[in-house]
């Protein structure tokens, strides 16, 4: 696995309180997702706009608007304000019950570079997003991804260490 250090989602990663972890490299980055191509269908329960927020004073709150764009795949738009919207495709990964999206940002050169969340729905209108860090994946052959992940599930060194964004669903 490699960890070029941008992420595919620059903008939630940055806003996820996962900057430092981005920067040094420890955000999963790579060229397959948990799945190597979208297998569970869409889930309607995340098809919105979010609202989201990581814990510190200093980061701006920020816009998911999360699209069905095929049977298996979500086109989102990300917004901060000031910033330019970054525009991603994801696909959800399901293991062992656990919610996994697998995002990658749309248009960029070369093949599609991979970040993983799990999404944790609370609630119908309150999502918790934790970064899926690449500490624990070093080393695992695409195809076993999946197993891999499985097998750490429980390890909390999975994930980053921060705290977890939250978002709730936006009212208009």
């Amino acid at each position: 696995m490699s960890s070029a250090g941008k992420g595919a989602w620059p903008g939630l990663a940055r806003a996820a309180v996962v900057a430092a972890a981005v920067a040094a490299g420890g955000c999963y980055e790579d060229t397959v997702g948990i799945d190597p191509s979208p297998m569970v269908p869409i889930d309607a329960k995340l098809v919105g706009t979010w609202r989201c927020v990581g814990p510190s004073v200093n980061e701006n709150a920020f816009t998911i608007t999360v699209d069905r764009a095929t049977e298996r795949t979500y086109a989102i738009t990300y917004q901060e304000t000031g910033e330019p919207d970054d525009h991603l495709t994801g696909f959800i990964s399901m293991v062992k019950g656990t919610m996994f999206l697998n995002v990658s940002k749309k248009d960029q050169a070369g093949p599609p570079r991979w970040n993983v969340l799990r999404v944790v729905l609370l609630r119908s209108d309150v999502a918790e997003l934790r970064v899926v860090q690449d500490t624990l994946l070093k080393g695992a052959a695409p195809a076993a991804l999946h197993a891999s992940v499985e097998k750490q599930l429980a390890n909390p060194k999975l994930f980053d260490d921060g705290p977890p964004v939250a978002c709730v669903r936006a009212v208009k």
